[in-house]
């Protein structure tokens, strides 16, 4: 949902034409902490194997905090463990 109204709002917009936007979370959530969150909702232990690789990737989301702001949209702390809640919860 958020994504789809960040992406309306460009697009309604229309000044970043022929521009190149990185629409992500600003967060930036190490694979852990997302198997974390994940385990929390669901109350069951993850099985994986953890393997040092890669760094992190910093995504520079500059561009689109004026629309974040405009918007409402706030990546918090409790934004990961709100969309687990929003898409995967029994209804």
């Amino acid at each position: 949902d958020d994504m789809y109204s960040i992406i309306d709002e460009i697009i309604t917009m229309g000044s970043y034409k022929n521009s190149v936007i990185n629409i992500a979370n600003t967060e930036n959530y190490k694979v852990k902490n997302i198997i974390k969150e994940i385990e929390t909702f669901t109350n069951k232990k993850a099985i994986y194997t953890e393997l040092d690789k890669g760094h992190t990737y910093f995504i520079d989301t500059g561009l689109i905090m004026p629309i974040l702001k405009k918007l409402h949209i706030h990546f918090s702390s409790i934004y990961l463990p709100g969309l687990l809640k929003k898409y995967y919860s029994n209804k």
